[in-house]
């Protein structure tokens, strides 16, 4: 008999108290900026709580939902493609940071923090369909394309998350049994191109 699943009680109430908590920080660092700016000292906080009250149910939702559903093309491919185009939009809808896709009420969305869960589904999907040929080029080119065009979307306007992304893949990688000829390769074309990341701008070569 199948064992049903129960949900970590522990770990759900720990985020939701990292949640309230980021909420009470939000308001504590703004309040002052935005009755100062907007005529509120809880314009800020109150968009923060808009965020909430839209992303607890998604957690809800996925809390639920078994995680080989999320196993398919459909889902690695569809989600890595839309964050791909919403990196884009941020470029030009951005001009001057590149960073944000603007909404009127609820502020803005960054596409490079939904850039993190999307490479990590689509190389989970990716390395298992691949898993007996995860040394092949066949295997290796496509997925450095795939994480290579995020990456390069994201480095315009955010070094950090770049690491992050490129850091996850080569774990991810390391995990599936990458042999370490490859790992070399990828640590010494990472060096070079996080110092082209850095001295591109000034104020990342201050910093």
């Amino acid at each position: 008999m199948a064992q049903k699943l129960k949900s970590d009680r522990t770990l759900f109430m720990t985020v939701l108290v990292m949640v309230l908590f980021g909420f009470i920080m939000v308001y504590s660092a703004s309040s002052v900026v935005a009755d100062v700016k907007k005529g509120s000292s809880y314009y800020y906080a109150l968009r923060q709580l808009l965020w909430i009250v839209v992303a607890m149910p998604l957690m809800i939702f996925f809390k639920n939902l078994h995680y080989r559903k999320l196993q398919t093309p459909a889902v690695a491919f569809t989600l890595i493609g839309l964050v791909f185009i919403m990196l884009i939009a941020a470029y030009f809808m951005d001009p001057v940071q590149h960073r944000w896709i603007r909404f009127p009420v609820m502020g803005g969305l960054q596409p490079a923090e939904l850039a993190k869960p999307a490479v990590a589904l689509f190389l989970a999907y990716f390395i298992a369909l691949r898993s007996r040929a995860i040394n092949s080029r066949y295997t290796l080119v496509p997925a450095i394309l795939a994480v290579g065009f995020i990456t390069m979307a994201v480095v315009v306007a955010d070094l950090g998350t770049p690491i992050v992304l490129v850091t996850t893949a080569a774990a991810m990688f390391c995990v599936a049994g990458l042999e370490w000829r490859y790992v070399g390769i990828a640590l010494i074309v990472g060096v070079l191109a996080g110092a082209v990341g850095i001295t591109r701008l000034s104020s990342r070569r201050l910093r």
